[in-house]
């Protein structure tokens, strides 16, 4: 796990003034806006909805205009300000929207017109259809080997299932007249059915077409491993979790941590749940499972994986003021050192209970910390976590204040 080192910038600002000795008198009656840069609707070039966000860049100015008109009627001057989470453009009709902008810098000088563009479409693809074509050929071989005709007016990217909730599915580029090749899932007679939906530049999505075969199979179908109900992380020390399972057409299965093992492993009656112990071993965890029907028809094997964390961040510790025993500034400020392997958060106090103080992100030092009011001896405590929750007990360092 990697750490997250926090650093601090320091920004300096400087406002325009009266020339000095070795200093440049300000020319007042030019702009000084320079580098402008506006970017609409987060660099997104299409948008579904009239709001969208602007994000703007002008060095040295001090108030803005902004219009969907060139002519920036009814537009009223305001406060520069980088970001303007909410602006609304013209929305009676889709199409390319422009807006308009101008600066003033300190002593009211105005900028040229700057402009950004974004196209706004609310029409979802039309017409959409998927169509499934099987080599009869390829089939004696390769019975679940497929092409998909897919057409959709308007649309730019094609999600291609063959489940209807298209988990775990991504958008691919939808190329006009050419077939995509397809693999149908399962292992056993029966119907199969693809499920394809559009969308275009803007993000809108066609209703779900689909389209489906027959095809001929003979062994356990759709068979499928969740472990902790498809948790990624499991923090359990005993090493128990839960499985999910589903194999259509089975009737025995077998499981085992590593699939060189299953020739140790036996057949036991099909389950949907089970609680299975994978011992404790921190790391990337994995489980296989195969399956079988009651004619010793053997499905491939299957598996799913789980990352295990049982154990907190080692090797942790806290040093006041790099090891001194003693402070003697006046504000009661120290600075703090800080190690946790493995940590991503931290939380530190000047009380034990760590009443009203917060997690925050690791780091391994804190140049300044205020230590509690008074003289004499202080003690500041700190505990770390990692990113899967794994708390440390609380380590202290003391420091006497005079």
């Amino acid at each position: 796990m990697k750490k997250i080192l926090a650093f601090i910038f320091l920004c300096h600002y400087s406002l325009f003034g009266t020339a000095q000795d070795g200093v440049d008198a300000v020319d007042s009656t030019k702009c000084l806006v320079t580098d402008v840069k506006i970017v609409l609707n987060q660099g997104n070039k299409y948008t579904r909805m009239p709001s969208i966000s602007l994000n703007i860049k002008a060095l040295k100015a001090r108030e803005m205009l902004i219009s969907n008109h060139s002519t920036f009627k009814e537009a009223r001057w305001q406060p520069f300000h980088q970001n303007v989470p909410v602006w609304e453009i013209d929305g009676t009709t889709d199409g390319t929207k422009t807006v308009y902008f101008k600066f003033r810098d300190t002593f009211k000088n105005t900028s040229s017109i700057y402009l950004g563009e974004v196209t706004l479409d609310r029409e979802v693809p039309q017409k959409a259809k998927i169509e499934i074509v099987q080599d009869k050929e390829l089939s004696k071989k390769h019975p679940n080997a497929v092409e998909l005709n897919l057409k959709a007016k308007g649309a730019a990217y094609v999600m291609i299932s063959n489940e209807k909730r298209f988990y775990g599915k991504k958008w691919r580029l939808l190329m006009a007249d050419r077939p995509v090749k397809w693999n149908l899932d399962g292992h056993e007679d029966g119907k199969r059915v693809v499920f394809a939906k559009f969308r275009d530049h803007a993000g809108n999505e066609s209703p779900t077409v689909s389209d489906e075969i027959i095809i001929d199979t003979r062994p356990p179908i759709r068979c499928k491993l969740a472990i902790n109900n498809g948790q990624k992380v499991t923090t359990d020390s005993t090493g128990k979790v839960n499985l999910l399972i589903s194999a259509m057409g089975a009737t025995y299965m077998m499981l085992a941590t590593d699939d060189s093992l299953f020739a140790e492993s036996l057949w036991q009656p099909y389950d949907e749940t089970l609680t299975y112990n994978i011992g404790r071993k921190d790391g990337v965890r994995k489980i296989f499972i195969k399956f079988k029907d009651n004619s010793d028809n053997m499905s491939v094997v299957t598996k799913a994986e789980i990352f295990q964390d049982t154990y907190p961040p080692s090797g942790c510790g806290i040093t006041i003021n790099s090891g001194a025993t003693e402070t003697y500034n006046p504000d009661g400020k120290v600075s703090l050192k800080l190690t946790a392997h493995d940590a991503e958060f931290m939380m530190i106090s000047n009380s034990i209970d760590f009443a009203t103080y917060k997690w925050q992100r690791f780091q391994e030092s804190v140049a300044e910390w205020r230590l509690s009011k008074g003289k004499g001896a202080k003690t500041i405590y700190a505990i770390f976590k990692d990113q899967y929750g794994n708390q440390t007990g609380i380590y202290e360092a003391s420091i006497l204040a005079k």
